[in-house]
């Protein structure tokens, strides 16, 4: 006996389709079961431990306040791939990106928070035309540490890499550019959006 996996393919609702247009994010509950999620942690921690070797992933050291995450983690760790590439995200992604097929592109695990490197930013400079996957493991709420966004500011004004790349940086194809022009510049859209009545929301979700 088999069965088609697409009847297990749970896509957005119409409500979710349009919260996502208008506000630019939604939550997507229970996506993930809690062993899926506790899988995936505990394969991570035994990588962190050096129980599993996994080649171009380096642990970050006992107590450090950075390195603590490890970026591009899908294409060194087929487990990390497997869990990008899940089919339970396909089709909610399709969705959002108004029919196209999704194609993964970027990946980080963080170990502990972002606090210390993830202030307000902009993620269209570094991946334009992308849209980011965020899968809580754990239940998360403002203090254990989570996601702020400003509601909608995905319709107004854009950054992107030519914004930070003059004088010096022409040409230069690197992440961000010039790191003072890109906070001066992001500082300038945070209070246009502010301004302009975008609200700010923390992101509360439970694992899955």
């Amino acid at each position: 006996m088999t069965k088609n996996t697409m009847d297990t393919e749970v896509g957005l609702t119409t409500e979710q389709r349009q919260k996502y247009a208008h506000d630019g994010w939604v939550v997507v509950p229970s996506l993930f079961t809690a062993d899926e999620c506790d899988g995936l942690i505990r394969h991570m921690d035994a990588v962190h431990a050096g129980e599993i070797t996994v080649a171009g992933i380096v642990p970050p050291a006992d107590g450090a306040d950075h390195l603590i995450d490890v970026d591009q983690c899908h294409i060194h760790d087929p487990v990390c791939r497997a869990f990008m590439l899940h089919p339970k995200l396909r089709v909610p992604l399709k969705d959002a990106l108004g029919g196209a097929d999704p194609e993964g592109i970027k990946s980080c695990y963080w170990w502990k928070g972002s606090q210390w490197s993830q202030n307000w930013h902009c993620d269209g400079t570094a991946l334009p035309g992308c849209i980011g996957v965020w899968i809580p493991l754990v239940d998360v709420d403002e203090e254990i540490g989570t996601l702020g966004l400003q509601t909608g500011g995905h319709l107004k004004r854009k950054l992107h890499h030519d914004d930070l790349r003059p004088g010096k940086w022409a040409g230069n194809r690197t992440h961000s550019g010039d790191p003072e022009l890109r906070a001066k510049l992001t500082k300038e859209v945070f209070e246009e959006n502010k301004a302009a009545g975008a609200a700010e929301v923390n992101i509360l979700a439970k694992k899955g």
